[in-house]
């Protein structure tokens, strides 16, 4: 599936959020959409990735699962704990190629 441009997710998304009954800063809104368009055409190159940098609470996670599932992906994202050690990442690396691979 090729990663949609930006005008295209304004056409597609213009319409349902004009229905909304609240107002919200549009701007904001055009800026997301910016970001999701780039997240979007980032991860759906082969061996595609990116660092998301900003403030917390700023919407990164949102914007990069949003783009996941334009992409039609899945979200697999690591719970690090106290007791998280490198051959549990190594493992949990190990199983996620073995899927994308089949």
């Amino acid at each position: 599936m090729k990663a949609p441009g930006s005008t295209q997710l304004k056409v597609r998304y213009d319409g349902p959020v004009s229905n909304f009954a609240f107002k919200f800063n549009l701007r904001r809104y055009n800026q997301a959409m910016d970001h999701v368009t780039r997240i979007t055409r980032i991860i759906d190159l082969p061996r595609g990735n990116a660092m998301l940098v900003g403030v917390g609470g700023s919407g990164k996670q949102s914007l990069a699962k949003l783009a996941t599932f334009i992409c039609q992906y899945e979200v697999f994202q690591i719970s690090v704990t106290s007791s998280y050690s490198i051959n549990e990442f190594k493992a949990g690396a190990y199983t996620r190629s073995h899927l994308c691979s089949t």
